[in-house]
């Protein structure tokens, strides 16, 4: 299946799926850097949420869209952190626990294939 930008309606629909299931990460102003910057900075501070990171968002909303046969068979995922913590932590009840590796070592993995792997965008 080709990659296509997610619509509106697939931001609204990831939305709910996650609702309820993360904290809402805190929005502060920083007065320092809107001086430097020359205009209001607001920082997210996603490091508040269970990963320490915006990706568990996606494992959640990975684990929420997997039908019952699916999730009965499990997940296997593979990432050099962030994205395999997320799905590991999406794994709820009524969901086989997640198979997550942790690649520690990317030295020999293609520069070229690195880089692809850190991009969902085409």
């Amino acid at each position: 299946m080709p990659w296509t930008w997610p619509t509106l309606q697939d931001i609204l629909e990831a939305r709910d799926r996650i609702v309820g299931v993360l904290p809402r990460t805190p929005l502060h102003f920083y007065p320092q850097l809107s001086e430097l910057i020359g205009g209001r900075v607001y920082v997210k501070h996603e490091n508040h949420l269970p990963t320490g990171a915006f990706k568990v968002r996606g494992g959640i909303n990975l684990i929420a869209q997997l039908g019952r046969e699916q999730k009965r068979k499990g997940v296997v995922t593979a990432s050099t952190g962030n994205h395999a913590q997320s799905v590991a932590m999406a794994g709820r009840p009524g969901t086989r626990p997640p198979t997550a590796g942790w690649i520690s070592d990317t030295s020999g993995i293609p520069h070229r294939w690195r880089a692809a792997s850190r991009s969902a965008c085409p």
